[in-house]
């Protein structure tokens, strides 16, 4: 958090314009995120978070369903920022 702050004043401090275009871009990203939230949410709503469960022994279930998580998050994060 220390960094990103500091690399935001040196954007700011350099080139003032592009500030407007940082802030657009992180909201962007922020976004994406909460929709490609809700969207792991409403595509698995059955015990997705139950056997995600650090404790259990991992299985190839659980395997596939990070692997589709990080799937979604890619793709919507893409798909947002890049405008499609």
């Amino acid at each position: 958090m220390v960094i990103a702050t500091l690399l935001l004043s040196a954007v700011v401090h350099v080139s003032p314009q592009q500030f407007p275009v940082v802030l657009y871009k992180l909201s962007m990203v922020t976004v994406a995120a909460v929709v490609a939230y809700w969207i792991d949410r409403s595509l698995f709503r059955d015990g997705a978070q139950a056997r995600l469960d650090p404790y259990m022994t991992r299985d190839l279930y659980s395997a596939a369903r990070i692997l589709a998580r990080a799937l979604i998050y890619v793709g919507t994060v893409l798909g947002i920022t890049l405008g499609l």
